[in-house]
């Protein structure tokens, strides 16, 4: 009896087990007829699909399950193909963006150079155009300067051409003439030496002759003679002071072979006088 009780105990332990297991497999029982009626119109379904298309399938609905596995493969590949290509869609759309951006930032900053460049550009085509103005004044007012020089420089000519030809002696003339001539470009101080000196020549003439008239008024015999000797006076008195001239231009020529850059004082006042005047 005492060995039997455990035994006993054992069997009801396994037939409680046992009918725990039996409820467990009656309820996934029920529950896959539950879910095979659901499912029945599925496999009426694939039996009419699979009977439709003999030919691929050859009547059976294994090789339409595995067709349907490959095409949800396929599918899940195409799904990640897609996600993937979307992230990257999504990628170069942001470079996009940002590169757009960047675009709008740089066309901004070059327009403003833009602007700062025309304004600039304004700026100097004014300046140019003062500047031009001003180069034109400056221009207009070298020709009438040159124009004044010309004028200036031949009543000189005129002048030195008169004084000359107040000298009787041909000698006395080309002395002149030659004393003018360098080449060194000082021919109009020249010039006025020349002319200041011949003036002052004349001067000294018509005191002499002056003096002499006063001498000869005292005696009204001999006004005759007289005149005829004061012809004859003027005429000695003209050569002896041309032939002392010719003597003071061949020392002046002279000098002025052995200091060409220089020019007498007496020529350099009156040339700045005429330029002022």
């Amino acid at each position: 009896r005492d060995v039997a009780r455990p035994v006993r105990h054992r069997t009801d332990e396994e037939i409680m087990q046992l009918s725990a297991q039996l409820q467990q497999l009656e309820e996934e029982k029920e529950t896959e007829k539950h879910r095979i009626s659901k499912n029945y119109h599925c496999k009426q379904y694939l039996e009419a699909v699979v009977h439709g298309y003999e030919e691929e399938f050859q009547g059976e609905i294994e090789k339409l399950i595995k067709r349907h596995e490959t095409l949800e493969r396929a599918n899940d590949d195409l799904r990640k193909g897609s996600e993937r290509n979307q992230e990257l869609l999504d990628e170069r759309r942001e470079e996009l963006r940002k590169r757009q951006t960047q675009l709008q930032n740089e066309q901004l900053a070059i327009s403003s150079k833009l602007h700062e460049h025309q304004m600039h550009l304004e700026r100097c085509r004014a300046e140019s155009s003062d500047l031009e103005n001003k180069l034109n004044i400056a221009m207009e007012e070298k020709e009438l300067k040159e124009s004044n020089i010309g004028v200036v420089t031949m009543a000189i000519e005129q002048i030195f051409e008169r004084i000359k030809s107040t000298c009787r002696l041909p000698q006395r003339q080309a002395q002149m003439a030659d004393q003018v001539n360098t080449r060194y470009g000082l021919r109009m101080d020249l010039v006025l030496h020349c002319i200041i000196e011949r003036l002052k020549e004349l001067d000294e003439i018509q005191e002499e002759a002056e003096a002499e008239v006063l001498r000869q008024q005292g005696s009204r015999a001999r006004v005759v003679e007289e005149e005829e000797g004061h012809e004859a006076w003027l005429k000695n008195v003209e050569l002896v002071t041309e032939k002392r001239a010719e003597a003071r231009g061949g020392r002046a020529a002279n000098e002025e072979s052995h200091n060409s850059g220089s020019s007498l004082p007496v020529s350099r006042e009156l040339v700045g006088g005429n330029r002022e005047e």
